[in-house]
């Protein structure tokens, strides 16, 4: 059984983000930048994939009557959206912020990207503003974690927003209720 039409393969992601630095393009001019990139590939299996692009609706034809120009039809920033949401959905069922836990806590994050996240935890205000923007740490847990992020979930506030959480109030096994998703 193949993938749902909204998924994007690794190897379609590769195809569009060629598509994306070429515009407008023929089979041949998606083949050599391909090739170019370090993934030459035959004919037929560009051919197939611009046709399974076509299908999801990410490229799309230039002139109906000059079918094989291609041109993206969804932005890179767009489609990168959709799938980080997907990925969260089914990795950590849906919810954010154990996403950038995640990603935080596999110290992968730059000092740059923390002060961007602390930027950004500045801006959005009180408490009150974060939960709803579907965070859940206090400003001291912020202030104690930018330093080095210690244990993470020491971090993690366990109050319930007004009319409980988007679980519709049920705990999550192994998690407790968190209050945010």
């Amino acid at each position: 059984m193949g993938r749902p039409a909204s998924e994007v393969t690794e190897r379609e992601w590769q195809v569009m983000q060629a598509a994306w630095r070429l515009g407008r393009f023929d089979l041949a001019a998606m083949r050599a930048e391909l090739a170019a990139s370090g993934l030459p590939l035959a004919s037929t299996t560009v051919a197939t994939l611009l046709r399974i692009l076509l299908d999801k609706g990410l490229l799309g034809v230039v002139d109906p009557r000059r079918p094989q120009q291609y041109e993206p039809i969804r932005r890179r920033d767009e489609l990168a959206r959709r799938m980080l949401n997907q990925f969260v959905d089914r990795v950590f069922e849906g919810s954010q912020i154990d996403a950038i836990m995640s990603l935080v806590s596999s110290e992968r994050l730059s000092s740059r990207a923390r002060a961007l996240l602390w930027a950004l935890r500045e801006e959005l205000g009180d408490q009150a503003d974060w939960a709803r923007a579907g965070g859940c740490l206090s400003r001291s847990a912020w202030s104690s974690q930018v330093g080095g992020w210690g244990t993470l979930s020491e971090g993690i506030t366990h109050d319930q927003p007004e009319g409980g959480d988007r679980a519709g109030g049920r705990e999550r096994p192994g998690r407790g209720r968190t209050g945010v998703r």
